[in-house]
């Protein structure tokens, strides 16, 4: 079919795909080809929802499906087609795959059929990109700007640009007029290297400022040679202009991209920005300063500078963001230092009237002066430093909210999950404030000493009716008898109410009072069919209290449990695993192999435990189980398992472990962990076994002298290495790397005897 009729009807051939057998986000791709013609002939509304949808369906937060390389061809078409409703959406939906592919997306497993060849799908990913920007090439030279400036997005997204696309930007660059079509032509010129440097000095005699802007803010992304102009343009027009390139969709945040890009030579720029008084810009200065510090070591020293540089004046709608960044840098005692200065420092005098909290947040429109002492006390915490409590002294013990993680956290919910120690001065906050949000205080309590936590047992029972299950089990832990009677009658009023959450205060009835048969009325209260609706919880709390008074229900319960088949939820299944832990001494242990080993099998989140558990067992059991369980956990060294999200880099380490207490020199225990050490710098979720990793290290050196100059060699190149390892939050980087190495700096001394040249 010629590319005319291709336009006169894009869907053309829409009907000949399987989309049935194709996958998306949320199932069969049957519903795109509906969604596929309200783009075409839907009203602005319809293909607005149809755009909607296919964004979340088949380019599902950038992930990429069976269903989306089909689709390409008919958003390129539907772009070129002038009657098509939906143009400019599917431009977008072209710009947003390219980026997909860039981001990596095309090389990820995770969404596709097992077994699927992931070099294979990237070329195909690539080149169904390359087509679509041949299709598109046309739409440069439409009328319309808005869609001329998204046809050289697209064709930006596709490198190497074609020559043939290359001639026709050139073509249609000597004609533009609009600003932003012409700096988007400009931008895909550029990474396409198809400008001289002539052409480009001539494109900045007779160009826009925004033109200029967007020229230098792609040269310096792209990887071109930085020049004096580019980095001098970007720092005079950023407040104008760097805003508007990422509303264009150019790109998502214009310094942090450019931080990501060049790294340390971005520094200048940064430090020129830091020098501004517009909070736009200090924004991006403290950004662009937390990124670089959270990537490159040997930047992190420069990045604060430039932080430090905004603390000296910052603008007071930044000063919250600056504490909360300087929190995050990992330098240590100059970052703490402008953190105090910053958060008690005083502010204008219409400080307090001027700042409100973020719109839409749902905090309302008070003044969050107050609040910027308890940010400060909480970077503070998070960084180390030990005056972290006496800030606390400076915020209004009414103080609920804080930023954590970039975001706003209750304050109990933030410094719980940092497990703030025991102090007098947070003990007072407790106090006043369990109340107010007794389950997250109790979270928070739970990891204090019993003998200072238990002294606001009073507040806690007071806080029973909002957190059931958290002040139950709480008071049930600390012994304190003069809950009973408070326990008593709410047991009995959820009872009557029919509710399960009565196995709450049942449970510590049952610790309290010492009469298992409150254990008993627990697990009728979780097996009752809830009137109140509530989903039933379950049994783990229960399982572990009654252990220390175990009896015949009791062991019915957990023989229960014992199925001889792994259960669906990762819960359920460490329910499994304290039944079987129960047992052990009273049926033995052999019975609960099955079970075990279908835990051990399905790997993921319970493994650790159902390991830990399987080595315990293993002295008191037959060899024909010892090699079965060897054999799974050899199993999942070798060829892992997978998780709804991909292969889990997790388990290998995990069952390796236990191999190694079973079987010292296995002969794959090395390479195991060296590997894994290696993709922790790169995978989050290995990142928490780091410690494990380097204590079979140290025994497989202790062992086996003769591995340690591999070990050390490892070690030594990763702790030389300018790149910090990769969090879940890009702001924990600096923090979480720091750990990484100091761990990794003491496995290199007890293994070699010497530090880091």
């Amino acid at each position: 079919m010629s590319a005319n009729s291709n336009k006169q009807n894009p869907l053309a051939g829409i009907d000949s795909v399987s989309w049935g057998k194709l996958s998306h986000a949320y199932g069969d791709a049957s519903d795109v080809p509906g969604h596929l013609r309200a783009l075409v002939d839907g009203d602005a509304k319809a293909a607005d929802h149809a755009s909607s949808e296919l964004f979340a369906a088949i380019l599902h937060q950038g992930t990429i499906y069976t269903a989306t390389i089909p689709a390409i061809p008919f958003f390129a078409r539907i772009a070129a087609c002038p009657g098509a409703r939906g143009r400019k959406e599917a431009l977008w939906f072209l710009i947003g795959f390219g980026e997909s592919i860039r981001a990596g997306w095309s090389r990820a497993p995770g969404y596709l059929p097992r077994g699927t060849n992931m070099k294979d799908f990237d070329a195909r990913c690539r080149a169904a990109l390359a087509g679509a920007c041949e299709m598109v090439a046309s739409v440069v030279s439409d009328p319309a700007p808005e869609l001329r400036a998204l046809a050289a997005q697209v064709a930006q997204a596709s490198l190497p640009v074609p020559g043939k696309i290359i001639a026709m930007l050139r073509r249609q660059l000597s004609v533009e007029k609009d600003n932003d079509a012409k700096a988007a032509i400009i931008r895909a010129l550029v990474a396409g290297g198809a400008l001289s440097r002539a052409e480009v000095d001539a494109l900045r005699e007779k160009s826009a400022p925004s033109v200029v802007f967007a020229t230098a803010w792609k040269a310096v992304q792209s990887g071109a040679e930085i020049e004096p102009w580019h980095l001098e343009t970007l720092a005079k027009h950023w407040d104008a202009c760097a805003e508007k390139l990422e509303a264009r969709g150019v790109c998502g945040d214009a310094i942090v991209e450019l931080v990501m890009a060049r790294k340390g030579a971005v520094l200048p720029l940064l430090d020129a920005l830091a020098a501004q008084k517009s909070p736009a810009v200090q924004r991006s200065a403290i950004d662009g300063a937390a990124a670089l510090a959270g990537i490159s070591r040997a930047s992190a020293d420069a990045a604060l500078d430039v932080l430090l540089k905004v603390a000296r004046k910052p603008h007071a709608d930044m000063r919250r963001r600056l504490v909360h960044m300087l929190g995050n840098t990992g330098v240590g005692g100059r970052a703490a230092d402008a953190i105090i200065e910053v958060a008690t420092g005083d502010p204008s005098p219409t400080w307090a009237q001027t700042v409100k909290r973020p719109t839409g947040s749902g905090l309302g429109e008070q003044s969050y002066l107050r609040d910027l002492r308890a940010d400060g006390a909480l970077a503070l915490l998070r960084a180390g430093d030990k005056r972290w409590d006496r800030l606390l002294d400076e915020a209004s013990l009414e103080t609920d909210w804080v930023g954590h993680n970039a975001m706003c956290s209750t304050f109990a919910i933030a410094f719980a999950r940092e497990k703030a120690p025991c102090t007098p001065r947070l003990l007072a906050r407790a106090k006043k404030r369990i109340a107010v949000e007794p389950s997250s205080w109790c979270e928070l309590l739970e990891t204090w000493p019993v003998e200072k936590a238990s002294t606001l047992a009073r507040e806690v029972m007071d806080g029973l009716p909002k957190a059931v299950q958290k002040a139950s089990l709480l008071l049930g832990s600390w012994r304190c008898a003069a809950a009973i009677p408070r326990l008593e009658e709410l047991a009995q009023e959820l009872d009557a109410r029919g509710s399960n959450t009565a196995m709450w205060p049942h449970i510590a009835l049952a610790q309290l009072k010492g009469d298992a048969r409150h254990f008993e009325l627990a697990r009728a209260a979780y097996e009752r069919n809830d009137k109140e609706g509530k989903a039933r919880h379950f049994l783990s709390d229960l399982l572990t209290a009654w252990s220390a008074r175990p009896g015949a229900a009791f062991h019915a319960l957990c023989r229960a449990l014992i199925t001889g088949k792994a259960a669906t939820s990762f819960p359920a299944r460490e329910e499994q695993l304290l039944a079987i832990r129960a047992l052990a001494g009273v049926d033995g242990a052999k019975s609960a192999w099955p079970t075990l080993l279908a835990i051990i099998d399905k790997a993921e989140r319970p493994l650790p435990n159902a390991c830990a558990l399987a080595v315990r067992l293993s002295k008191d059991t037959p060899k024909n189980l010892m090699d079965s369980l060897v054999e799974m956990l050899e199993s999942i060294v070798a060829k892992g398992r997978s998780t709804w999200s991909g292969k889990d880099e997790c388990v290998p380490v995990t069952a390796m472990g236990a191999l190694l207490q079973l079987q010292p020199d296995h002969p794959k225990g090395l390479a195991t962990n060296l590997t894994a050490l290696k993709k922790a710098t790169r995978e989050h979720r290995l990142l928490p076994l780091v410690p494990d990793i380097c204590g079979m290290l140290k025994t497989l050196a202790q062992r086996n002298p003769a591995n340690r100059k591999k070990i050390a060699a490892t070690i030594t190149r990763l702790l030389k290495s300018d790149n910090r390892v990769v969090t879940i939050s890009d702001e924990d980087c600096a923090r979480m790397d720091d750990i990484f190495c100091r761990t990794l700096a003491d496995a290199l001394h007890e293994i070699s005897g010497t530090g880091l040249d």
